[in-house]
C-alpha cells in the first residue's frame, strides 16, 4: 500500500500511514457501536448524531497549512426527520452553532457567525457560502497565517516576519523525519499564495503573480481583508504576542518536546501553569 500525496513513499511512512487507517477503523467501530446502540434502545428516532474532526491529518504539508488536506474535516450530520444525502457544499464548523439553532427552534444571537446546514440537508439549497476562512494564529509556534476560499480558488495570506516554517508546528512521527531531510522545508514561503483549486487540487501552483489570475487575486485579497476587518483580527494591527497564562514553543524549534517559553521569554511547563493555577486557587493538582 503506498502513501498518498503528499507523503513521500517509503517503509517508515508507510508505517505512519497504516497507523493512521488503524484509528480511522477504530473511529468507524466506535460511532458504528453509538449508532447501533441508539437503535437498539429506540432512541434513533428522537436523536440527533453528529460526528466531526478538529483538523486534516497531522503529516507535512497538511495540518496547519490552511490547504484543503489540513483544513478538510469529516462533518456528518444524522436527524431523524431530515434526509441523509450528501452534499459538496462550502460548509465551516462555525455553521454547527445556528444548524443546531435552527434544528431546537432557538433564537440565533445577534453576535452568531455561520449559516443554517439545514437547507443543504433538505436539498432545497445548493450552497450557504460563497467563502469561508480558515486561520491559523499560534499552534505548537506562532505561525499566523488567513485564507479564504471560493469552490474554485483559495487565497492563503502568512503574516510572520520570517515566513519559514515553523518545524514545531508539524507532528512528530516519522513523515516528518524524512520531511526535514531535505533542504526545502526550510526555504522562506512567499507571503501570498493563490490555488487554482479546479486544474491544481493539490495546491502545488502558487499563481498569485500570475496576470491571468491578476483580478481574482485582488478580489480575494479584498475579500479577506475585509472579513478580517469585520472580525476585529488583532493582526491587522501587529503581531499577536502571547498573553499571561499562555506558553508556546519558539518558532526555530523542532518538535514540541523542546522547552516553551511565555511572553517574556521565560521557560514555562504546562505543569508550571497548572501549579500556578492550583496554588491561585488553592486546590492540589495530584
Amino acid at each position: 500500500m503506498a502513501t498518498p500525496f503528499p507523503i513521500v513513499n517509503n517503509k517508515d511512512t508507510r508505517h505512519d500511514f497504516s497507523c493512521y487507517l488503524q484509528s480511522l477503523k477504530t473511529a468507524d467501530q466506535c460511532l458504528g457501536a453509538l449508532l447501533d446502540e441508539l437503535d437498539s434502545q429506540g432512541l434513533a428516532g428522537d436523536t440527533v448524531v453528529m460526528f466531526t474532526t478538529d483538523h486534516g491529518i497531522s503529516f507535512p504539508n497538511m495540518k496547519c497549512t490552511l490547504k484543503d488536506s489540513g483544513t478538510g474535516v469529516a462533518l456528518f450530520i444524522r436527524h431523524p426527520d431530515i434526509g441523509r444525502g450528501s452534499s459538496d457544499a462550502l460548509v465551516s464548523h462555525i455553521d454547527v452553532f445556528p444548524t443546531i439553532c435552527d434544528m431546537l427552534g432557538l433564537k440565533k444571537p445577534d453576535w452568531l457567525q455561520g449559516a443554517s446546514l439545514l437547507p443543504l440537508m433538505r436539498g432545497s439549497a445548493e450552497k450557504v457560502h460563497d467563502y469561508i476562512f480558515s486561520e491559523v494564529t499560534y499552534h505548537a509556534a506562532y505561525e499566523p497565517m488567513r485564507s479564504v476560499r471560493t469552490d474554485r480558488l483559495k487565497l492563503i495570506r502568512l503574516f510572520a516576519r520570517d515566513r519559514r516554517k515553523p518545524f514545531v508546528n508539524i507532528g512528530d512521527h516519522q513523515a516528518k523525519d524524512w520531511f526535514l531531510s531535505s533542504p526545502l522545508p526550510g526555504i522562506e514561503a512567499e507571503r501570498d499564495y493563490l490555488y487554482d483549486l479546479v486544474a491544481d487540487p493539490a495546491e502545488e501552483i502558487n499563481v498569485a503573480r500570475l496576470p491571468q489570475y491578476e483580478e481574482e487575486y485582488r478580489r480575494l485579497c479584498a475579500v479577506l481583508e475585509e472579513w478580517m476587518e469585520s472580525t476585529g483580527d488583532p493582526l491587522l494591527h501587529g503581531d499577536i504576542e502571547l498573553q499571561p497564562g499562555q506558553i508556546a514553543n519558539r518558532p526555530d524549534a523542532k518538535t514540541p518536546h523542546e522547552p516553551t517559553y511565555d511572553r517574556d521569554g521565560n521557560p514555562v511547563t504546562a505543569k508550571d501553569l497548572l501549579e500556578a493555577f492550583c496554588r491561585a486557587s488553592g486546590e492540589s493538582h495530584d
